[in-house]
């Protein structure tokens, strides 16, 4: 095993929420510059999904024995497909982390 540490990145791509399904990449990034793998999924958009569908990529590719961490830009995919954080670290075994460039609006 490579000493560096490994994060997987998750986002969404653009999408219209008159489309049904969104596409989102999942990023293997070995620090603190080497991009290892990429590979793309699709959820539904406002759907229920987003927690299955990261997960089944994470294991599909193995990165549940790489990865760190996974990181995701927000905490819902796709419009409001929202990941479970806790359910996604419990079924891939990897803690989950969600970051944001704004602080949220409370109110």
């Amino acid at each position: 095993m490579k000493p560096h540490l490994r994060v997987l990145g998750i986002d969404d791509g653009p999408f219209t929420f008159q489309e049904r399904r969104c596409v989102f990449s999942a990023v293997l990034l070995r620090l603190p510059s080497y991009l290892e793998a990429v590979d793309f999924g699709e959820v539904e958009v406002d759907g229920e999904d987003a927690t299955d569908r990261i997960s089944a990529i994470v294991k599909k590719n193995g990165w549940n024995n790489l990865a760190h961490a996974i990181l995701i830009d927000g905490a819902a995919l796709a419009g409001f497909n929202i990941v479970d954080i806790d359910a996604l670290c419990e079924a891939t075994g990897v803690p989950v982390i969600t970051v944001t460039a704004d602080r949220p609006d409370m109110e």
